[in-house]
């Protein structure tokens, strides 16, 4: 029929031929687009609609003079180049959790459900005292400087004095040591074997104050885990908890001396602190069993001037001989 209707137009009028052909090839063109509608309609239903805006055209990082036939363009998902590939690390969590699933908390274990609010990134140190044996303290500040600075302070077989009168001297006379902070006392007088329960007491040494107690019990290992690993467990859960509760303690610091309008605090750089923030210096307060620790009347106010070495710092004030070594500052609120 094409080949009869083509010698047709090829004998006809020089017009009429020229007519004729593009007619012919308005036809054969929109069959072709019919057919090929049909072809793809059939597709349709297995496959999904690609948005050309999800896609970027980019140099081909494959492309060398040794491959002259390959591509120098190729499109890669606009994703991809927005958040990177992801890296190492986060392929190994992504196919471990996908074997795994998402660690679950163990029983007793407190978890960080909701981060209460932070003083502009300042650390709280924290003393540690480790009652019993065997010493695991330095597991503990592993885990426990995630969040704060961990100081040890005291470890004895003995224990912390049992007598009401002994303790409070005890824990008075780390209150007096500079550089201090709140105190948590690990005690393991069950020992460390699984079933043993860690309990842990943290003191606010400004009163001193009890802030709060809570006890882990070490879990049975399980498979493919060590003993060790198991207590290590424990500790955390230990850890978790003190951060925790830290989370909503004020930061506080101390004042060491007072140089002509100078006051020099022990906090500084390793603290988190920077030049410009303002502290307030107040003298004493009271220690209210079940709440917590009242900071005295405020005595005076000043920005931080310099960072004085690791971690400590100054300000310059007028009111510089007002303040005394000893009184407690905190940032303004």
């Amino acid at each position: 029929m094409h080949v009869s209707i083509l010698k047709k137009v090829e004998t006809g009028p020089a017009e009429d031929r020229q007519s004729l052909k593009q007619r012919l090839l308005a036809v054969m063109f929109v069959m072709v687009v019919l057919a090929t509608s049909l072809v793809l309609g059939g597709c349709a239903v297995q496959r999904q609609a690609v948005n050309p805006d999800d896609y970027v055209e980019i140099d081909n990082p494959f492309s060398d003079d040794s491959s002259p036939g390959s591509s120098q363009k190729i499109w890669v998902p606009r994703k991809s180049l927005e958040k990177g590939p992801p890296r190492g690390g986060e392929l190994l969590k992504k196919g471990y959790e996908s074997v795994a699933g998402r660690p679950s908390p163990e029983p007793g274990l407190v978890v960080e459900a909701n981060k209460p609010p932070t003083a502009g990134h300042v650390r709280t140190r924290l003393l540690i005292a480790e009652v019993g044996e065997p010493a695991v303290g330095a597991s503990l500040g592993t885990f426990l400087s995630r969040g704060c600075i961990v100081r040890p302070v005291a470890r004895t077989s003995a224990g912390v004095p049992a007598g009401e009168a002994e303790q409070l001297t005890f824990l008075k006379m780390l209150a007096a040591q500079p550089a201090g902070g709140p105190l948590l006392i690990l005690a393991k007088t069950e020992g460390t074997k699984p079933g043993a329960r860690l309990k842990a007491d943290l003191y606010d040494l400004r009163g001193p104050i009890l802030i709060r107690s809570f006890s882990v019990t070490v879990p049975a290992a399980v498979k493919d885990q060590t003993p060790d690993e198991a207590l290590l467990s424990a500790l955390k859960g230990v850890a978790d908890a003190t951060l925790n509760s830290l989370g909503w303690f004020s930061w506080y610091g101390r004042v060491v001396t007072v140089s002509g309008e100078r006051v020099y605090i022990d906090a500084g750089a390793e603290s988190g602190l920077k030049p410009g923030q303002k502290l307030v210096v107040y003298r004493g307060g009271e220690a209210i069993k079940g709440i917590g620790f009242a900071p005295g009347e405020p005595i005076s106010a000043f920005p931080i001037t310099s960072l004085v070495g690791t971690d400590g710092a100054f300000g310059t004030t007028v009111d510089a001989p007002k303040v005394q070594p000893g009184d407690y500052v905190e940032l303004e609120k």
